[in-house]
């Protein structure tokens, strides 16, 4: 039965009995009494009416159970294959009624469907991965409902302990004057490898130029669940000893300046307005065949399945029986060339009206670039068509002497997406 959210009292109770017969992880107990705070901030940014809600990088579990106790379906997901998170919490997950699966949330394709999940949680986790976030909130996007809720929260880099320890001239590290188990105190899965400010936050969700994503966020809180004048890296504990001048200055200034608080909330949805195109809508014409671009990680971190465009290419996009006005056109474009070749002109034309002159840089990454539709094409109902043209570049030419292809830049074509009017 769906409930509102817990009081702390109630949310540690339910808690306790989380871990029936399983010992908690080392520090676990101790995590708990630092984020019962957050916890509660994390859980009021759902929706009201409970749904299926996916909990990416689930360990360890807490905002789950308490999710399910409110009335939510929870599906938990991560590194279940007992190199970060041990078989205890597995079992103890399903013992509790919440479903647990194993992904790498860096690499691995999300094991669901398009458009699954009322709400998903990812927090305190960005901060941990070393290889790629953007593939996590990429497939979390697109296992999100359209107007389904993210629910999202990293330490923020900017907060007054950082600024405060730096000030001093000291470390916002443990101290290497530390036992080596305190200084390194968990494997790199677990160590922060990058914290973010609230505008890298923006970034991730709406700003970014790598993935075909984009959330819009609906509410920012700087959270000082770990900022008052008793907080410690333990959680709340109400002794004079714990009173220095840095935790009453800290009490005073994360009240005034919200930017300096320890922790960064948001809480974002995925637009109807931003619409991914798979390739079954697609047809298209002046593009060589399917390879692959980039062999490994000392390569490109994202190794794509793309196509290299001749010098004049067309897609027709075949359009949803919406009758909603299409604003953008936006696809990944990218140029693995040699340095040596400059910038490749591309002009890009909508239906029968130029729509955007655009100047390709070598690249082994891919860039997502928007295209706008011209007024007099928005209205389109069945097919939209988005030629572009390049005088092209000979590889041979560059140094690669086996290929004598006239190449433009390489396209991805296993989706695009279409941006509409609000």
């Amino acid at each position: 039965m769906a409930s509102g959210v817990p009081d702390p009292q109630q949310a540690r109770q339910t808690l306790a009995r989380f871990y029936g017969a399983h010992p908690a992880a080392p520090g676990e107990r101790q995590y708990l009494d630092r984020h019962i705070g957050r916890y509660l901030k994390t859980l009021a940014a759902l929706p009201r009416q409970p749904g299926a809600l996916l909990d990416a990088g689930a360990f360890p579990g807490h905002l789950s159970l308490l999710a399910a106790r409110m009335g939510w379906s929870v599906t938990g997901l991560g590194k279940m294959d007992g190199t970060f998170v041990g078989r205890d919490f597995e079992q103890r997950m399903r013992e509790n009624g919440i479903e647990a699966l194993h992904a790498d949330l860096e690499r691995d394709p999300f094991p669901f469907p398009d458009d699954q999940f009322d709400a998903v949680f990812f927090n305190e986790t960005a901060e941990h991965l070393a290889y790629n976030p953007y593939h996590a909130l990429d497939q979390i996007w697109r296992t999100l409902k359209p107007n389904g809720t993210l629910v999202f929260s990293v330490p923020n880099l900017a907060s007054f302990d950082h600024r405060w320890a730096l000030l001093k001239g000291r470390t916002i590290y443990p101290l290497l004057t530390e036992p080596l188990g305190a200084t390194f105190h968990a494997d790199i899965a677990q160590r922060h490898i990058r914290e973010y400010t609230l505008s890298e936050c923006r970034y991730l969700l709406t700003g970014q130029d790598k993935y075909l994503y984009s959330f819009a966020i609906r509410k920012e809180i700087m959270d000082r669940s770990w900022d008052g004048l008793f907080h410690t890296e333990h959680g709340y504990r109400r002794q004079a000893k714990n009173v220095r001048i840095g935790t009453v200055l800290r009490d005073v200034l994360t009240r005034i300046f919200p930017r300096c608080r320890s922790n960064i909330l948001i809480q974002a949805v995925k637009p109807p307005t931003y619409v991914r195109m798979s390739e079954a809508d697609l047809t298209v014409e002046g593009f060589y065949p399917e390879e692959m671009s980039g062999t490994g990680d000392s390569f490109v971190r994202r190794p794509l399945e793309a196509c290299w465009m001749k010098t004049n290419a067309r897609i027709a996009i075949r359009l949803p029986a919406s009758g909603r006005r299409v604003a953008r056109i936006e696809l990944l474009l990218w140029l693995p060339a040699p340095a040596s070749l400059p910038p490749l002109p591309v002009r890009a034309t909508v239906g029968s009206a130029p729509a955007a002159e655009l100047a390709i840089a070598p690249s082994p990454e891919p860039r997502r670039y928007s295209i706008p539709v011209p007024p007099e094409q928005r209205a389109c109902s069945e097919t939209l068509l988005l030629d572009m043209e390049t005088p092209g570049w000979i590889p041979a030419q560059h140094g690669l002497a086996a290929d004598t292809r006239t190449l433009g830049m390489m396209t991805h074509l296993k989706h695009i997406a279409l941006v509409y009017e609000s």
